[in-house]
């Protein structure tokens, strides 16, 4: 494991490993009750982060008190010249980052959905909240090579 990712989720209070390299972790940037933060180390070291609620990475590393450069560290040699090569910022695509995605908005989904049979109509709040979640599944099939 990179020293990068290691400051990372070091700062983490609570994160499981999902696969070599990728873990899942409660996001710090937003009130978080199930785990939407994938992070996962690209080859070269770097931190790669995601939020699945849709924080951005700006708003997450400043919740960690840390700046974009300490996603980098391991890899700042490379950018001034001392090695032969820079490493891909991305590794393949994993389906399975997408459908723990996919699955936490159609949570969020049938929750609202049961509120909406319980009480006969819908809130603003959750009708903001199923376009949300609509967005975001959608985001997940365009990472995913769909349209």
């Amino acid at each position: 494991m990179s020293a990068s990712v290691d400051k990372v989720l070091s700062l983490l209070p609570k994160y499981r490993k999902f696969g070599p390299g990728k873990w899942m972790a409660i996001c710090p940037a937003h009130d978080d009750r199930h785990p939407s933060l994938s992070i996962r180390e690209a080859e070269d070291g770097k931190v790669l982060m995601h939020c699945w609620a849709g924080c951005s990475v700006e708003q997450i590393v400043n919740a960690l008190n840390l700046s974009m450069v300490d996603l980098f560290e391991d890899s700042a040699r490379d950018f001034r010249g001392e090695t032969s090569g820079v490493g891909s910022l991305r590794k393949s695509f994993d389906y399975r980052d997408a459908l723990t995605g996919v699955s936490q908005e159609a949570t969020a989904v049938m929750l609202i959905a049961s509120e909406i049979i319980h009480s006969g109509s819908i809130k603003p709040h959750h009708y903001d909240r199923l376009r949300k979640a609509e967005s975001l599944i959608s985001d997940a099939l365009a990472v995913a090579g769909g349209r």
